[in-house]
This record gives C-alpha cells, structure tokens and sequence, in this order.
C-alpha cells in the first residue's frame, strides 16, 4: 500500500517543490517599485492625512505638457482621506509636489468643510500650477495641510514620484 501511495504523491511533492525553489522555499516577493509608492514621512496634528489615490498613477511620466508644467493644468487629481481625532472647521486642505529642488510645481487646495471626530472624510484635491517648473521635471515630494483651528489644524508629508514632460 505505502509503494502505492508513493507513486500517487510523489508527482505533487516534485511540483510542490518547483513552485517553493530548489531549496524547498519559497521564492521572495517581488520588491515592489519605490517610483510607484507614495511614502507619508513626517506629520503633526490631531488630523491623520492618508492618501488614498490619483488619477494618473504614482512613477508616471505624464506627457504632452509643453514648455512648461502650466500645460498640464488640472491633470492629476489626487484623493485624501482625513481622519480627525476631534470636531471643527476646516478652512481648506492644501497640498503641494515639489521638484527635486523644493520648488513647488503644483498645488491644490479644497473647499472649506467641516470634520467630526472619529469619522474618515475623503477629500479630492485637483493640482494646479503653484511655481512656473520648464518641462522636463521630476517631483519627488508632497506636502499636505489641513488649515484651521488648533483642533483640525495638521501636516503631513510623503515621498512620491512624478515625471512631467514636453
């Protein structure tokens, strides 16, 4: 019976072992690409700004721009989501990308709204041009603030990466 059963499993074990590798495990994940990752770094505030998407994906090369980033005005738009530990007003949510030499190329900013403790709102923010940034330039920075009373007033900070071109 056992030599029976022998003949039965061995073809799964070899497959098994194939998929996990020669030594038995299995492979390493695939190392996601940092170009397409957006990294919150710093922030303070009693408001948690998360990011939660952008209509042209993180590591793109957005195209077609012309002489200078002002010829994409309106092109990405990006989503927050804002978690606030207490009650209040909020003027706006600004957010700025900045180029590899701190210069702020674009900027968006919301309308006024009001957040209440304890539950998540998602804000859109349509970026435009803050500074005049010539084509090609990479932006590698992103500052979010959440203005208004010392109970919703925040910032947050990640790393990202964009690539506007002619």
């Amino acid at each position: 019976m056992i030599p029976r059963l022998a003949k039965v499993v061995a073809p799964f074990v070899g497959v098994l072992l194939a998929a996990c590798g020669e030594n038995g495990m299995a492979p390493p994940a695939p190392t996601p690409d940092p170009n397409t990752q957006v990294v919150a770094t710093k922030g303070s505030g009693p408001v948690r700004m998360l990011f939660a998407g952008a209509s042209i994906t993180p590591g793109s090369t957005v195209s077609g721009c012309g002489a200078g980033i002002d010829g994409c005005k309106g092109r990405l738009r990006m989503a927050f989501d804002l978690q606030p530990q207490s009650t209040g007003h909020v003027l706006y949510v600004r957010v700025y990308l900045h180029a590899t030499n701190q210069i702020a190329c674009l900027r968006g900013q919301t309308s006024p709204l009001d957040l209440e403790a304890g539950v998540a709102t998602r804000v859109e923010v349509s970026l435009d041009p803050a500074d005049q940034c010539s084509t090609p330039v990479t932006l590698v920075s992103m500052d979010g603030i959440v203005e208004g009373p010392v109970e919703v007033a925040s910032r947050q900070e990640w790393t990202l990466h964009y690539v506007f071109a002619p």
